[in-house]
């Protein structure tokens, strides 16, 4: 019973048509997407961040911009059911991008682009599949707005693993004010965490964005609020027969829509958090109890704290499969006279799995690549790093003992396929 996965990138069209993704080596069962706002590796002007989701039956994005530069800020984001990927305006609140998952093929997926412009746009994806994942849901559903416990039914299966996400939004389809995003991820038996950038730029505002940002590795589910609590917080209570039960301790108003993918299988799961180091070389992870498969991070380039940070809103994830690497950043703040925002994209062709920047200066703070994974962990190499401890957030993946894994490379990293015994896992 085999666990298939595979990290992988590609550019976006620039005019609407079917566009055939091929070389991941098998057919997936579910696939995950992340989008930037160039096709260019490197640091850009203005802020751009987008997340989605997809299996044969159902799918949805988010997606937020912000200007940079501006001394009126402008904060967009957009929500979709429909679609998997999607990309907004930072300056019009215009849905600039638009794909819907088209089928799931035997070597890849095919998407159709219904919405396009001139800008090709850098779309990473983290595709799973194999006999060992069972069962796969991806869907939405609706906050009650009060708080206590919500369960939330209709998954069809107790899961293994859950990732939810949200931006406090009451609708679909239709760009509104204020760039909000989030990504939370439980296992049920070890702690869940998530992290959410907010930054509250209505256009024709008269001063600079307000940012903030907020990261707890004990949350499943969170959305910033720019001081105090949260605008939404909630923990995992259970992972249930057929979904899962949320405790919400902040939440505002009833009738927003949060999302989740919900994963059920013979599968190893580790949801943890660790700190940057301050200095360069190799940082080994343990205790997972099993070699990965495949390895995300999240940060919000901060030091642990689980209290509103304001005034500075970053978010950056990355990923690899062992043999292909995916990283992203985005960072905001509110500047003296204008705002600053900036973002970066990376195909992880040197193996990059985390890059932590600043947006006030184009400079990187810290990088790391992906050195191994290990038999009971991962290990780090942190080719640049600073002063500043912070926190990171993971969720690793892998098979049950005994099964095989297969991770298919792309481009210079190739491709293998490996028998993983049962000495691999601890316990």
């Amino acid at each position: 019973m085999p666990l298939f996965s595979q990290v992988g990138n590609f550019s976006s069209l620039t005019s609407n048509a079917t566009q055939a993704i091929t070389g991941v080596g098998f057919r997936p069962k579910v696939v995950m997407f992340f989008m930037t706002g160039s096709g260019i590796h490197g640091i850009y002007p203005h802020m751009y961040h987008s997340w989605g989701a997809a299996s044969s039956v159902s799918s949805w994005y988010m997606a937020v911009a912000f200007e940079d530069g501006v001394p009126t800020s402008v904060g967009v984001r957009n929500q979709d059911q429909t679609h998997c990927i999607g990309s907004v305006s930072e300056s019009s609140a215009a849905i600039t991008s638009e794909a819907t998952l088209q089928s799931l093929d035997s070597d890849g997926f095919t998407l159709n682009w219904t919405t396009t412009d001139a800008s090709s746009r850098h779309v990473g994806y983290l595709a799973l599949g194999g006999d060992d994942i069972q069962d796969v849901a991806v869907g939405a559903w609706t906050c009650a707005g009060v708080p206590g416990n919500q369960s939330v039914t209709g998954v069809g299966f107790k899961p293994t693993l859950l990732f939810t996400g949200g931006m406090g939004s009451s609708s679909f389809g239709v760009a509104q004010s204020n760039s909000r995003a989030s990504f939370g991820m439980s296992n049920g038996l070890n702690s869940g965490a998530c992290s959410c950038v907010d930054i509250n730029g209505a256009p024709g505002n008269s001063a600079p964005g307000l940012c903030a940002m907020f990261q707890n590795p004990t949350d499943c589910l969170v959305v910033a609020a720019q001081s105090g609590n949260p605008a939404a917080e909630a923990t995992l209570v259970s992972l249930d027969s057929d979904g899962f039960t949320l405790n919400f301790s902040s939440v505002t108003s009833p009738g927003l829509y949060y999302f989740y993918v919900a994963l059920n299988g013979h599968l190893s799961t580790k949801v943890g958090s660790f700190n940057q180091p301050t200095s360069t070389g190799n940082q080994s992870q343990s205790g997972l109890g099993f070699k990965p498969a495949v390895v995300f991070f999240q940060s919000y380039n901060h030091v642990s704290s689980g209290s509103t940070v304001q005034n500075i809103a970053e978010f950056a994830q990355g990923m690899s499969d062992g043999n292909s690497a995916y990283v992203k950043w985005a960072g905001a703040s509110p500047g003296a006279t204008n705002t600053v925002a900036k973002f970066y994209t990376d195909g992880g062709g040197g193996g990059t799995v985390l890059l932590l920047a600043d947006e006030s200066t184009s400079l990187l703070k810290a990088l790391a690549t992906l050195g191994s994974f290990d038999k009971d962990g991962f290990t780090l190499n942190w080719a640049q790093a600073d002063a500043t401890a912070r926190e990171i957030l993971y969720f690793a993946l892998g098979s049950s003992a005994g099964t095989p894994t297969l991770s298919a490379g792309q481009g210079s990293w190739g491709g293998r396929m490996e028998t993983r015994p049962s000495s691999d896992f601890v316990g």
